[in-house]
């Protein structure tokens, strides 16, 4: 995405400006033209009014037209134009004496621009935008238009004075009636240019202190949006990926390089709490150069400075300026020796699971010396936490495993090996036979009547059964000896070396010292004592048996003793 606005938002921007003081001028001159020249009509015609009105009350009182004359040459000089009163023949009754010897005021011609007829004389055909004013007295009251006098075009209005057969006018120079007009329309442009200037320079103004500026906090905040969304993206696939192995050791390897390629910081030190939960040891490190990670261990406590605090409070540590940490958390001689964690800025993260912390993650960007944004010490504790349940389900993984191992090898009850272990010891020995050509001997022993037992006496009873007969058997091995309980009461001696002969001694010799054996509560048994069975057998090369073929025949023969 661009770094900067674009040049063509600010000159849109303007242009549209531009254009809207262009037209709002237009616009504006027009109707104000328009309104002048409507104020100018409306003037003229009042005036004729007016002039017609004192005109009758004149010729009223006096039938001189002297008196006339000087209603109009006193109107004259109250106006820039003129003013005369004419009757239907075209003969001029009054009018300033210049103008009526100059002038055919008779014979003038008005182009109309608005006219109003009397009211029996609307239904009649018009005679056009053309009037010869002395014709005016017969088809209309009053009425505008131009007409040239002096030639110059001149703006003039009339009245009509129907009882008399009269037209009085009077008249005005278009230029003079214009004037008012053209001054208004100059005086509207010359605002609208002002205000349109202003207006180009407030939009440009805007562009630089407001547009731009929100537009590239807005490309900023898209730039981040993007890396935090990248970020979470390459989260997921970390988090996918360490799910893959269950291995503290791969975890923790997978956590590292992903928080460098995520996050781009120049170191990662991550600390694992020792069993005892007295010491940190740093279980893996990226981008450090110093000590080897086996080397880096803290105690937890005030030696330990602010790694060993962050893990204590489960809390997390954004160090500007190491040398203004208080004492309490500088580490202490001799780990303020140790060089990887010289850092003159860091941030430490504890890592808690369920308000349990689990270890701790310290970061720094001791090599390019660039500072931690906030948005990148979030991620951070994003990740930290969860880096901690990926480590934490790590550690309950291989304490199961070591559960599930120490199961498989050895029963829980007798600590014999259980019988899937047994039998995987039994196939090696069964291998090494045949290589070597040696005998092997195989002995199982059982308890006839163990379910009686348990229930007459219950399982308690039972299991202490069980573990006597183990620490019989355990009593009459030889260290070569591989002892093994199968299932239930059933147990099995693996003897190398032995031939049958040697495997039935073995087995007499156990039945007489399992039998000897006194056991709490046999006596409540119908037969009033445990009955034991054995079976012994050589493994015959030639037969080519595996493990589960030569047991289950040597087992089959306890089966043979006990009928």
């Amino acid at each position: 995405m661009a770094e900067k606005v674009p040049t063509g938002l600010g000159v849109r921007l303007i242009l549209v400006s531009a254009a809207i003081v262009a037209l709002a001028a237009l616009v504006v001159g027009a109707v104000v033209t328009k309104l002048s020249e409507d104020e100018v009509k409306a003037r003229l015609r009042a005036e004729a009014a007016e002039l017609a009105r004192i005109v009758e009350e004149v010729a009223g009182a006096s039938t001189a037209e002297s008196d006339l004359s000087r209603v109009v040459l006193r109107n004259r000089l109250r106006r820039a134009g003129s003013a005369w009163v004419l009757d239907r023949e075209g003969r001029v009754i009054a009018a300033p004496a210049a103008m009526g010897e100059t002038q055919d005021l008779g014979g003038l011609e008005v182009e109309l621009l608005a006219a109003r007829k009397p009211l029996e004389a609307l239904g009649e055909r018009g005679q056009g935008n053309r009037l010869r004013l002395a014709e005016a007295v017969g088809d209309y009251e009053e009425g505008i238009g131009l007409a040239t006098l002096f030639g110059e075009p001149r703006m003039v209005a009339f009245r009509v004075l129907r009882d008399r057969g009269w037209v009085v006018a009077v008249d005005e120079p278009y230029a003079s009636s214009s004037s008012v007009a053209a001054s208004l329309k100059k005086y509207v442009l010359l605002t609208c240019g002002v205000l349109g200037l202003s207006i180009l320079l407030s939009t440009a103004l805007s562009i630089s202190f407001v547009i731009k500026p929100f537009y590239r906090e807005r490309l900023d905040l898209l730039a981040r949006v993007e890396a935090a969304n990248r970020n979470l993206r390459k989260l997921h696939e970390v988090s996918v990926g360490m799910q893959r192995s269950l291995a503290l050791e791969d975890r923790i390897r997978t956590i590292l390089g992903a928080a460098h390629e995520v996050l781009g910081l120049d170191r990662i030190f991550l600390f694992l709490p020792n069993p005892e939960r007295t010491v940190l040891e740093c279980k893996g490190a990226f981008g450090n150069q110093d000590e080897s990670p086996e080397e880096i261990r803290l105690p937890l406590g005030p030696g330990g400075g602010v790694i060993a605090q962050a893990f204590l409070q489960k809390r997390t540590y954004r160090v500007e300026n190491a040398r203004e940490l208080p004492p309490d958390l500088r580490l202490q001689p001799p780990y303020d020796e140790i060089r990887a964690l010289r850092s003159r800025s860091f941030i430490v993260i504890p890592m808690i699971v369920e308000s349990d912390c689990v270890g701790v993650v310290a970061v720094d960007n001791q090599i390019s010396k660039r500072p931690i944004p906030s948005e990148v010490i979030e991620t951070v504790e994003l990740f930290t936490s969860q880096a901690a349940v990926a480590i934490e389900n790590a550690r309950l993984y291989q304490q199961l495993k070591l559960y599930a191992d120490e199961l498989e090898v050895t029963d829980h009850l007798t600590q014999l090996f259980t019988f899937f272990h047994f039998k995987k010891l039994l196939q090696g020995e069964i291998d090494r036979a045949r290589l070597a050509g040696t005998a092997l001997g195989l002995l199982v022993v059982r308890i006839d009547n163990f379910a009686q037992y348990n229930e007459r006496l219950g399982h308690k009873h039972g299991d202490d059964v069980l573990r006597r007969v183990a620490e019989i058997i355990r009593e009459r091995s030889t260290p070569k000896d591989v002892i093994g309980r199968c299932f239930g009461s059933t147990f099995a001696v693996l003897m190398p070396g032995a031939d049958a002969e040697t495997a039935r001694e073995r087995a007499a010799d156990l039945l007489a010292a399992l039998e000897e054996e006194s056991y709490p509560g046999e006596e409540a048994l119908p037969e009033g004592r445990l009955r034991f069975a054995a079976g012994w057998g050589e493994y015959r090369r030639a037969e080519g048996a595996n493990a589960e073929e030569f047991f289950a025949a040597v087992n089959e023969r306890t089966k043979e003793a006990q009928a």
